[in-house]
């Protein structure tokens, strides 16, 4: 690519792939922007688009002229720490890339609750028995299964609860779509701070059919 004389270095993946491309351009000392198209795990980092869809009509305006250059966070899971069990998301590079309108979000950044342990607390308090409770990523929602007495956390994992019980670690959309038939659905999510994403971004497990189901429920 860079032979070639490219204005602009596009990718599709996550997090890990936005900090592969970054750490190659930075070593070769160019001055190039880069745009992510998120379709990974994990997409915290400030150069993806809003959708895949919203990569498209960017890069036409950066064709068109139309973009403004602007350096931001590639942003990841602290590995270190991951392994200590401390889920910690840090910035890794300053890297440049493309900014029009809402096309494009800006990197996570940590929003503090006042009393996250009030709110883990009000969801345990309130678990029916008879219900399938839908546990999303992050660290606010998997202190709700600490809570609950389950200390094995994956923190990138969807898991799926019938009231206070584990009944799998890491489902899939397609484990959901079976295993929470007939029975009460509620879905446990917090935004992604400073993006304000709650639906497909780290959680495409939960997909429209489990959103839109006939008894769900959101908290």
């Amino acid at each position: 690519m860079i032979k070639e004389n490219v204005s602009i270095i596009v990718f599709a993946g996550g997090d890990g792939t936005a900090k592969d491309v970054w750490s190659t351009v930075e070593e070769i000392g160019i001055d190039v922007p880069i745009l992510g198209i998120p379709t990974g795990v994990k997409m915290h980092s400030g150069v993806f688009a809003e959708s895949p869809e919203a990569a498209g009509l960017l890069l036409a305006h950066f064709l068109e002229g139309k973009t403004l250059e602007e350096s931001t966070d590639i942003m990841d899971v602290d590995e270190v720490l991951y392994k200590e069990g401390i889920y910690k998301v840090v910035s890794f590079y300053k890297a440049l890339t493309v900014r029009f309108g809402q096309l494009s979000v800006p990197p996570k950044s940590e929003v503090p609750l006042d009393d996250v342990e009030g709110a883990v607390d009000f969801v345990v308090d309130n678990i029916k028995d008879s219900a399938f409770y839908v546990m999303g990523t992050g660290r606010t929602v998997k202190e709700i299964e600490r809570k609950l007495g389950y200390n094995d956390i994956n923190y990138l994992s969807v898991d799926l609860f019938l009231g206070r019980r584990l009944l799998k670690k890491g489902v899939s959309y397609l484990d959901l779509l079976e295993m929470t038939k007939r029975r009460e659905v509620f879905i446990v999510l917090t935004p992604i701070g400073g993006q304000g994403f709650i639906f497909g971004r780290g959680n495409q497990e939960i997909g429209p059919e489990i959103i839109k189901g006939p008894h769900g429920a959101m908290l």
